[in-house]
């Protein structure tokens, strides 16, 4: 039998992720619940699930939408995941022209057929362009924190030494005169 409970950490995660990537559910009414206890579906962990509350329910309690997290599930994730899942069951929340309604994935087939014959629909091609350009995102961002990191700390190593002094490149006189410091940088 499933236990629920109110999920705060849930909703104050949405709230972000609404205001940053699903403006269409500004006016939603959401509750989100965690549920304990054993949860699947077809032989596989549920992790979560998002409802289209019915219009009686509705009339009970006021909710346009019911976002269900696994508990179990939830606590062994980090922040980044716990993230993902949330804007993930958002995503299945829509609009459509009878109001809201339930979006599903956006991508549709099985790993061992991407196995044998590649991005072979469009959608799924889409998907790994995606992943694909958000692996380079990711990439570009830890570069960037390596070389502020690096450049922070050389310049910190080299301060010290910096003198106003020109210096001179010796009897050729064909290299510009350079200060201590862009001699040591290599500038």
């Amino acid at each position: 039998m499933a236990d629920w409970r109110d999920a705060p950490a849930v909703e104050l995660l949405a709230k972000g992720l609404i205001q940053e990537y699903h403006q269409h559910l500004v006016l939603a009414k959401i509750k989100y619940l965690f549920r304990e206890g054993p949860w699947s579906s077809q032989k596989k962990e549920t992790w979560a699930k998002a409802y289209k509350v019915s219009d009686r329910d509705k009339f009970l309690h006021g909710y346009d939408f019911l976002v269900v997290i696994n508990d179990d599930v939830w606590k062994e994730l980090d922040l980044s995941a716990r993230i993902a899942l949330v804007d993930h069951e958002l995503a299945h929340c829509g609009v459509g022209e009878n109001g809201w309604c339930v979006w599903p994935h956006d991508v549709e087939d099985f790993i061992a057929v991407v196995s044998r014959h590649g991005a072979w629909m469009e959608t799924v091609k889409q998907y790994l362009k995606a992943a694909e350009n958000q692996k380079l995102a990711e990439f570009e961002r830890q570069g960037q924190m390596l070389l502020d990191d690096f450049l922070g700390q050389d310049a910190e190593a080299t301060e010290d030494k910096t003198s106003t002094e020109p210096v001179t490149s010796g009897e050729t006189g064909t290299e510009p005169d350079k200060t201590a410091g862009e001699a040591e940088l290599g500038w």
